[in-house]
């Protein structure tokens, strides 16, 4: 064979053989830089969605801290009360009721104090009534704190010579305190009370006789339920 024919022959071997060796490479260049690139965007598809839940989370726990300051926000409440106490001693008994309202934190609500007793012969029989005003602490174990003002009141006293005096006109006040424990919708309550009044122009059946005034004060311990919703 002839130099120039053999190296024709070559020449034209290494055409064909680029001819089919290099669309297989560049295919194969072009697939491995296509998976680079699908790689890389996913990589960074996945980097933006968990930014993205990331963003979403957030978002959820400040939605979520919305109703925590709801729920640990105090509703408003409303109770009735009503508690009562009595003492007792060798010169005279005293009974208490109060019923009381309380929207929230301000009550309302009324008194009746009664109290009969001896005092140096002369036997008196006497009822108050109250209007109170309070302020309550407190969610579930409550604190109450009140003052009171006599809102009409009647005394009859029988003097040691049996002469009858009788009065409608008083003035007084107190002040009180209760606790309070919630079970359910119930409410067990203690309460202290402590009270100061006077009655002037009294009234008699006899000409000849005089009563000035009768004043009294005293503190009593009390007891009682009451209903919350």
């Amino acid at each position: 064979m002839r130099p120039n024919l053999k190296y024709k022959i070559i020449f034209l071997v290494s055409i064909i053989l680029c001819g089919v060796i290099c669309p297989t490479f560049a295919q194969n260049v072009s697939e491995f830089k296509t998976r680079s690139n699908n790689v890389k965007d996913r990589n960074i598809k996945q980097n933006l969605s968990s930014d993205w839940k990331g963003d979403t989370s957030y978002s959820e726990n400040t939605d979520s801290r919305s109703p925590k300051f709801s729920r640990y926000s105090t509703p408003s409440k409303i109770r009735f009360r009503f508690l009562s106490g009595n003492y007792s001693s060798d010169q005279r008994n005293v009974s208490t009721s109060t019923s009381q309202v309380i929207w929230d934190k301000l009550g309302l609500g009324q008194s009746v104090f009664k109290t009969e007793g001896n005092r140096s012969g002369n036997i008196y029989d006497i009822e108050n009534n109250f209007i109170d005003l309070s302020y309550t602490f407190g969610d579930e174990y409550t604190f109450t704190l009140g003052g009171r003002s006599v809102n009409s009141g009647k005394i009859n006293i029988t003097s040691s010579e049996s002469i009858k005096f009788y009065s409608t006109n008083v003035y007084g006040s107190g002040y009180f305190g209760i606790l309070g424990v919630e079970f359910g919708i119930f409410e067990i309550l203690w309460g202290y009370e402590y009270f100061r009044y006077a009655f002037i122009d009294f009234d008699t059946e006899s000409s000849s006789d005089y009563w000035g005034n009768f004043e009294d004060f005293g503190s009593n311990y009390t007891l009682g339920i009451g209903l919350v919703f």
